[in-house]
């Protein structure tokens, strides 16, 4: 680290002091990145850079070595590596975060270069510039807005506010369109000097509020994208009134005729007119001209009701006959400026002489200031009045007839009662809502002279019509997760009824009502809870509208609500780790596997990239693509590493990335690409030995060998694949377990060659031999030896645990075996004392021994061992019970007496033990001799000389030795009838002879044989096969004997005789093992 720190520092200092050398600022390093890129993309290689080509020498430059420098952010935006220069990045970035709007976002970083040498020292400078992505959507300041238009405006512009796109250049908004359903309203886009966007809406052509009310249409921004993101303003315009109609008089003209005289206060007649507009503008007043000429003449025989057109007399007319009143009526609205309509009214007097019909009215409905009222809903041919006519004139002066002005009445005559005003039609208020009626009488006289009745009939109401809603079918949007409260659109309806027939309330279906919120008045319908656009991208309710008419009439209309996406779900795995496979030695960029994260949002915000978590790509032999795929970037090798643990990045492309993390672990599958591996016999060892004659079958040793591969590429089978022709061998193929398995007689220590091999169970198979030294081993202590050399390391515990327990064991028999023998001694000795001296006085007792002759200085009688044993005819022999207790292939060694020889008789062939108990067994027999070496030694004053000594460990020594089996030759005697272990053989014959210096010694035999008068005869050596001739189970026979026999070997007393005459012979200096 300090290392590192002085580089730096001396780079620094270089770098400060280099324009003091009138070196020129170089030029930077350029890179350019995208912006949204994972960690770890590779954005440029400083190696790259031209300067460092030109600068540094070509043998120096695999020597580069590149440091990033301090910039002094808290946490770098890069990383470089120090032995290539690559530039990865360090972190995800965003353009829009770093530079806003503006066009050139850029950054730069220092990195100091040198060679290996120093003898190139720079510091270099790049810049990072980051290019924009498509990843931000155009939004409007608000998603609804209400617009009023005045009718009868002409090209009116109405500014609304743009939308906004946080990208820049070709990503920003680039276009906006209008989407409507008629050519009314267009779209003015206006860019500012400051590249900024003006928008306004253009009204077309003049409105009529008359004809509709309210239109709605969208605006949709677009930016410049390959797959174009955009934004959508829903615009409602209501169309407000304005006095733009003029009051229209029902009549095209009104003219009356008056008898003169008649009453003041008579109604003359009554104008009416309607006007389309609303409110104010639509209510109508009426009046004289007050410009006309003759206003005051007129005002003073006539008077007008200005709220019901009603023209009466406000005086008794006196004027002639034939005077006809002529003056205008105004009808004026309320509206600023107020619209007036004028209408000619002619009044003519009338002679009294002739008088014109009297006409009288009733009505037959309900009436209100003179003004019937009849229901929309009542059936044709209702009556409305009744019309009587009274002429008092006579002849054709009297004789009247009546007319009605309107199609939609009808006069019934009633016979000498008048008619009867009656519906003709059924009557629709939404069509004419008052009818202004005259009924006309004249008579036939000359001239004629009539008579009118006018009376209004107003149409009321019925609740027949159902609230209509502007639109069927209402689309709206909303941003998912938004507060509750937020409006989503607006609905309007109307109804062609009037007073409480068309005050409609807006309600909400039972369908929505817990979801969201309207008001009964306005038609604003608002959320009432967040909305989650993974759950349900687009909900669809219903809207209603009630009248509050008797009954209520309701209209409906559907709102399909889109939930706009916002970058709410970070993607996620359906399992907490992933676990992948791939075989070993696989060619490079092999496919693992394929992530798949799902986002449960839209658009960018569910478009999930993958990256290796952590500044851990360059060690990993593995590639994360960005749409999730890992490939391998090399052959593998499970056994060097069979298991692979790494995280990925899943990250969306939202406006504000959301990701998790996962633990991937990719698992190499094994493939046989290892052989089996010897671990013995290997090159420092291979060789093995075995007695020749050890106990068949005889575990030798284990063959072992180990395969890096597992599984079934690594069960290793074991077998011999040369050297075995005599089948002397076998090995477990499976724990590799060598046997010896048969008995081959050699005379000197033979090596067998032999072949083994390991082999595997791949596909294909792997096979790996090597070669093993199985040494036959021809010594006097083969058994014990074997036993002692080959004890695999397996059985050293379990033998350690046997020893000490069977020490234990053997202790306590063995006490208890010398307690009983001796006392049986003492009481033998005693009673054979008794009848020794009563027969012979010249006998003594000492040490509780039975001895003869004189008294000797030293301890123990005068004698030889031979004497005292011939005397007692039974002898205790420690060494020789052991041997019989565990030697199961003996018997006594004495055959002297009948007794003896019929023991012999029954004696049967022992029980067969396996080779690992003999061997135990020996192994206890040895330890226990060995503990009693103190009563041994107490025999060894005797001088006793074993006629085959010669084949003791020590033959040749003048002192007593340990031949390793637990007593030598010479510690007490003992006879065998072959040079190698007496206790191998069932037959030991004992004869006893003085020597010349009077010691005693023990003579050695071959076979023999026992006739019928109890006495043993000895068998020659040539002959110790005459028994096993005749019995063809060699029952009678040693096991060396059966096996010599079998195999036409010479006989083990024939080799013995001879060795005995070869016994001072030694072997050569360069002797060696013979070779089978």
């Amino acid at each position: 680290m300090m290392a590192a720190r002085v580089h730096i520092l001396t780079c620094l200092v270089l770098w400060i002091i280099s324009p003091c050398c009138g070196q020129e600022e170089l030029p930077a390093i350029e890179f350019v990145t995208l912006e949204e890129q994972p960690v770890g993309t590779l954005i440029g290689k400083m190696s790259d850079a031209q300067l460092l080509k030109i600068d540094v020498m070509p043998a120096e430059f695999n020597t580069l070595t590149f440091r990033l420098l301090d910039s002094g952010t808290l946490t770098p935006r890069v990383s470089v590596v120090e032995q290539s220069g690559n530039v990865y990045l360090e972190e995800v970035l965003d353009r829009e975060a770093l530079c806003g709007y503006l066009l050139n976002c850029e950054f730069t970083f220092d990195v100091a270069v040198r060679t290996a040498s120093n003898s190139y020292i720079n510091i270099l400078t790049a810049q990072v510039t980051i290019q924009d992505k498509n990843d931000h959507v155009p939004m409007f300041p608000n998603s609804f807005l209400n617009l009023q238009v005045s009718e009868n405006d002409l090209v009116t512009k109405y500014a609304i506010p743009p939308a906004e796109d946080r990208d820049i250049g070709n990503f920003s908004v680039q276009s906006y369109e209008i989407v409507q359903q008629s050519d009314i309203f267009d779209l003015e886009i206006t860019k500012n000097q400051d590249q900024s966007i003006s928008l306004q809406v253009i009204l077309k052509k003049e409105l009529d509020r008359e004809e509709q009310n309210r239109y709605q249409f969208h605006i949709v921004a677009k930016d410049g994208g390959d797959t174009p993101n955009s934004g959508t303003l829903s615009i409602s315009v209501e169309v407000l009134d304005k006095n733009d109609n003029y009051p229209k008089f029902l009549e095209s003209e009104y003219s009356m005729s008056v008898k003169e005289k008649t009453a003041a206060g008579t109604i003359v007649l009554q104008v009416l007119a309607t006007d389309k507009d609303v409110s104010v503008n639509g209510q109508i007043s009426y009046r004289f001209s007050p410009h006309q000429q003759g206003l005051e003449q007129i005002q003073q025989v006539f008077t007008i009701n200005s709220q019901t057109g009603e023209i009466s007399l406000s005086k008794t007319l006196s004027a002639n006959p034939g005077k006809v009143f002529q003056f205008y009526v105004d009808a004026s609205d309320q509206g600023d400026p107020p619209k007036i309509t004028q209408q000619l009214v002619m009044v003519t007097v009338v002679d009294g002489g002739n008088n014109p019909p009297e006409l009288f009215l009733s009505y037959i409905v309900t009436s209100d200031n003179g003004v019937m009222n009849i229901s929309e809903s009542a059936k044709n041919a209702t009556p409305l009045a009744h019309v009587r006519v009274d002429d008092s004139d006579s002849g054709l002066n009297g004789n009247v007839s009546c007319t009605i002005n309107d199609t939609n009445f009808t006069l019934q005559s009633v016979a000498g009662k008048g008619f009867i005003v009656m519906t003709n039609n059924r009557l629709d208020r939404e069509i004419v809502e008052r009818f202004y009626v005259t009924v006309r009488c004249e008579d036939k006289g000359s001239p004629p002279l009539s008579s009118v009745v006018n009376f209004t009939v107003n149409v009321t109401d019925e609740n027949d019509s159902i609230p209509r809603f502007s639109k069927g079918v209402y689309s709206a949007t909303l941003i998912e997760n938004a507060s509750e409260g937020g409006v989503v659109t607006q609905v309007t309806a109307s109804d062609e009824d009037i007073g409480r027939n068309a005050q409609i309330n807006y309600y909400l279906h039972d369908d929505s009502v817990s979801k969201f919120a309207i008001n009964s008045h306005t038609g604003v319908v608002t959320a009432n809870m967040k909305f989650d656009r993974e759950v349900n991208p687009r909900i669809t309710f219903r809207v209603l509208a009630v009248d509050g008419g008797n009954p209520q009439q309701t209209g409906t209309a559907t709102v399909v609500l889109t939930i706009t996406d916002i970058n709410d779900n970070a993607p996620s795995f359906n399992r907490s780790g992933i676990e992948m496979m791939i075989r070993e030695n696989g060619d490079a960029l092999t496919k693992v596997g394929e992530l798949n994260a799902v986002d449960f949002d839209e658009g960018n915000n569910g478009r999930v990239v993958y990256s290796l978590l952590g500044n851990v790509s360059r060690n990993l032999p593995f590639i994360v693509y960005q749409d999730g795929v890992i490939r391998a970037k090399e052959s593998l090798d499970r056994e060097v590493q069979s298991m692979y643990t790494f995280y990925v990045r899943a990250r969306d492309q939202g406006d504000t990335p959301l990701e998790t993390n996962i633990s991937v672990t990719v698992k190499v599958t094994d493939d046989n690409d290892n052989s089996p591996v010897f671990v013995f016999p290997n090159d420092s060892n291979d060789t093995v030995s075995i007695g020749y004659l050890a106990e068949t079958p005889s575990w030798i040793t284990k063959i072992s060998a180990d395969d890096r591969d597992t599984d079934q590429n690594k069960a290793i089978v074991y077998s011999i694949r040369h050297g075995n022709n005599l089948q002397l061998f076998s090995i477990d193929p499976y724990n590799g377990d060598l046997f010896l398995l048969n008995t081959h007689m050699v005379s000197e220590d033979t090596v067998f060659l032999l072949t083994v091999s390991a082999e595997d169970n791949g596909s294909p198979r792997r096979v790996t031999s090597h070669s093993l030294h199985v040494i036959l081993v021809y010594t006097n202590a083969t058994s014990l030896g074997h036993m002692t050399e080959n004890t695999g390391n397996k059985y050293i515990i379990i033998s350690a645990v046997v020893v000490v327990l069977t020490v234990i064991l053997s202790a306590i028999i063995i006490g208890l075996i010398l307690f009983l023998r001796r006392k049986d001694q003492r009481q033998e000795l005693a009673r054979k004392l008794s009848n020794d001296i009563q027969n012979e006085n010249s006998g003594y007792l000492e040490n509780g021994k039975v001895c003869y002759g004189e008294k000797q200085d030293y301890n123990g009688c005068n004698g030889d061992l031979y004497k005292q044993k011939k005397k007692k005819e039974v002898s205790f022999s420690l060494d020789e019970d052991m041997d019989n207790v565990f030697d199961i292939s003996s018997v006594s060694a004495y055959t002297t007496g009948k007794n003896e020889v019929e023991k012999m008789k029954t004696f049967q062939t022992p029980v067969a033990y396996d080779p690992q108990t003999i061997q135990t067994l020996h192994l206890h027999q040895l330890l226990i001799q060995n503990q009693d070496t103190n009563k041994e030694k107490s025999l060894k004053k005797l001088i006793v000389k074993s006629p085959h000594d010669d084949i003791s460990d020590t033959s040749g020594e003048t002192t007593t030795s340990d031949s390793g089996r637990g007593g030598s030759d010479m510690d007490m005697p003992s006879c065998t009838n072959m040079p190698d272990d007496a206790k191998a053989f069932n037959f030991n014959s004992h004869h006893g002879y003085r020597s010349s210096t009077g010691s005693s010694y023990l003579t050695c035999g071959p076979p023999t044989d026992k006739d019928g008068d109890d006495l043993v005869k000895s068998r020659p050596a040539s002959d110790i096969y005459s028994i096993s001739s005749k019995q063809k189970d060699f029952k009678h026979l040693t096991p060396r004997e059966n096996f010599e026999r079998k195999h036409n070997l010479q006989s083990s007393a024939q080799k013995t005789i001879d060795r005995d005459n070869d016994s001072t012979k030694q072997k050569p200096s360069d002797w060696s093992p013979s070779y089978v």
